[in-house]
């Protein structure tokens, strides 16, 4: 039997992390990956306690650390990598939404992505949600950049 036979699909919100599917409560968790279920990682913006609602690296920090805004252990044995965590945020939500040319940096897609101020594989997971932006690209051309407490859109 392989897996995923039924072609199922989930796209959550990884702080929330569960999802009804098919008329089932599933934990978007290691098990469900492991399982061959395609799995796309989003925010619940704005029906959504979290501080910042929009922001995906609260979301990585949820999945990777499996606490919740409050601090709730959401089940530390279903950690997933920050990278896995990443993945699911970009290459996962292009695989599930299918749109053409987002979700990796290679020949033949768009050129969208982002610098961040910190290496977020190196600092320590309670502090990846803090994690700031300070440029993006779209097709390769910077749209926003980060000028000290201001924010300036080329």
């Amino acid at each position: 039997m392989q897996n995923n036979e039924h072609g199922y699909q989930a796209s959550t919100n990884s702080p929330i992390v569960v999802t009804r599917t098919c008329g089932h409560i599933v934990s978007v968790n290691s098990k469900v990956l492991e399982a061959g279920i395609s799995v796309a990682f989003s925010s619940d913006a704005p029906a959504t306690a979290w501080a910042d609602p929009v922001n995906p690296f609260v979301g990585i920090q949820a999945a990777v650390t499996r606490r919740a805004y409050d601090g709730t252990d959401t089940g530390q044995h279903e950690r997933i990598s920050i990278e896995k965590a990443i993945e699911l945020y970009t290459k996962g939500a292009q695989e599930i939404t299918r749109i053409q040319g987002v979700g990796q940096l290679k020949p033949g897609y768009h050129a969208d992505f982002i610098v961040l101020e910190e290496d977020i594989l190196e600092i320590p997971e309670l502090e990846i949600g803090n994690t700031r932006v300070l440029e993006t690209f779209m097709a390769g051309q910077s749209v926003f950049r980060k000028v000290s407490e201001k924010t300036l859109v080329v």
